[in-house]
């Protein structure tokens, strides 16, 4: 694995085209921005601070450690709702943090794809947090619970691609559902914690913040890895029954694995929400490690985020594009998020899978977002990214063996700016040039536009 991904990022180099420039170029500048051997010092805060407005993070991949909602005049209101007359203060000083979230989408494939036609298409998210220790006394116990709700139509379809041109377009459009709901013990002094439930992995593993501005659901999480097992992981809008545990020293390296059923949710019933866990089905089993350097507030070194990550699953789920043999979902990735001054973040992202039974084997994305663009406008945030995804060579094999050529990859360039209007409101229009739709010749342009609305 490790040869196959020495061997791709060679090749790419080679490659004149300017998709691959701007993975290059945007590489380099972080090299020169970046004091290497200041990433080794010690640090002490374990909250990844970002350019972006902590609002600007994806529901998909919300980390479930929001600070208290706002309780002065003198705090930063993040909430349209407010502090609902002191309500809400008081429920959080008893352990119990309540907040909502819709966000509605206007999706125009205007340009090429499939067929020209634009859709609409919305997510509402209810969700809740207990600190278990202020409401009962289980000391280091809390706990998450969220509901999930889609509607809209179906974005991708028009356009043709693999990535998803939209990361709340999902099945199971309908009735709130349970999303996710889970409870989390810290143990010696928050160094070790166990969390079990119904759980998002990718609210932890494989999560770059800097890339939850962007649209496209090649940011979220490499699609070589979201097309894994019978119906995706354990990740929006499907959880699966699972349990974590983290190690952490110093705020600065942690350690994390995970193990989930192997078939989250329940295929047939993408708008119910399942706990099944099912000898047959296998399982999930994802590590990782990473760095988190310049933590200490008086350090020289910007904040940041560098991990590797592992993942594979115990029962086959696929069969051998050329063999037919049933075999086994495997991969791994690498990522780093990092603030290069007080307003502007850069992210890379690279994964690799098991492409004999997949039609894509890896996966690139890197982008840069920016804040204050305008000084009198200090919480917009405009970003400019990449996501690239390969074809397998089985996959292609196959496909050449019915006499349909296809390219190697598919690509994606994404301009976007997040507008907030009022605090918990934002308007965030959206631009998209889709190059080698599912690996064929066709190319499209998407224009969107999401309101968003935090209660």
């Amino acid at each position: 694995m490790l040869f196959q991904a020495v061997g791709f990022w060679v090749d790419c180099a080679r490659l004149p085209d300017p998709f691959m420039k701007f993975f290059l170029i945007l590489f380099s500048l972080f090299l020169f921005a970046l004091p290497i051997p200041k990433i080794w010092a010690n640090s002490s805060s374990a909250v990844l601070s970002s350019v972006l407005n902590p609002a600007a993070r994806s529901t998909i991949r919300d980390l479930h450690e929001d600070p208290p909602v706002a309780t002065s005049p003198q705090a930063e209101e993040t909430r349209l709702t407010g502090d609902w007359a002191g309500k809400r203060s008081k429920l959080s000083a008893k352990g119990i943090d309540l907040a909502a979230l819709y966000k509605f989408e206007f999706n125009d494939n205007w340009r090429g794809g499939f067929r020209n036609r634009a859709e609409e298409l919305g997510m509402f998210q209810l969700r809740s947090s207990y600190n278990l220790e202020t409401l009962t006394g289980w000391k280091g116990a809390s706990g998450y619970a969220s509901a999930l709700a889609l509607h809209g139509g179906n974005p991708s379809e028009n356009v043709g691609d693999l990535q998803g041109t939209s990361n709340i377009e999902a099945p199971g459009r309908g009735a709130l559902k349970l999303y996710e709901a889970w409870l989390q013990q810290r143990l010696f002094e928050n160094h070790l914690s166990i969390l079990a439930g119904l759980h998002d992995l990718n609210s932890e593993f494989y999560a770059t913040q800097s890339s939850a501005l962007f649209f496209n659901n090649g940011f979220s999480i490499g699609t070589e890895f979201s097309q894994s097992g019978t119906d995706g992981p354990s990740i929006f809008p499907r959880a699966a029954v699972g349990t974590r545990v983290k190690a952490e020293w110093d705020s600065f390296l942690y350690v994390q694995a995970a193990g989930y059923d192997g078939a989250a949710g329940n295929p047939g019933r993408p708008q119910e929400t399942s706990f099944r866990i099912n000898a047959t089905d296998g399982m999930l089993l994802i590590a990782e490690v990473g760095l988190l350097p310049g933590q200490k507030p008086e350090g020289e070194m910007k904040p940041g985020k560098y991990a590797i990550g592992f993942w594979g699953y115990t029962q086959p789920s696929a069969r051998h594009w050329l063999s037919g043999a049933p075999e086994k979902d495997y991969g791994s990735y690498f990522f780093f998020d990092q603030s290069v001054s007080d307003h502007m973040a850069l992210f890379f992202r690279f994964g690799i899978a098991n492409g004999e039974i997949r039609k894509v084997d890896s996966s690139m994305s890197s982008g840069i977002a920016v804040k204050k663009v305008i000084p009198h406008r200090p919480h917009d945030v405009i970003g400019f990214a990449l996501s690239r995804i390969g074809s397998s060579n089985e996959y292609k094999e196959s496909q050449l063996r019915l006499g349909q050529h296809i390219k190697s990859h598919e690509n994606v360039l994404e301009l976007s700016y997040r507008l907030q209007c009022l605090p918990g409101f934002v308007i965030q229009p959206d631009y998209q040039y889709v190059n080698g739709t599912s690996f064929s010749a066709l190319n499209a342009e998407v224009l969107s536009v999401r309101l968003e609305l935090s209660l």
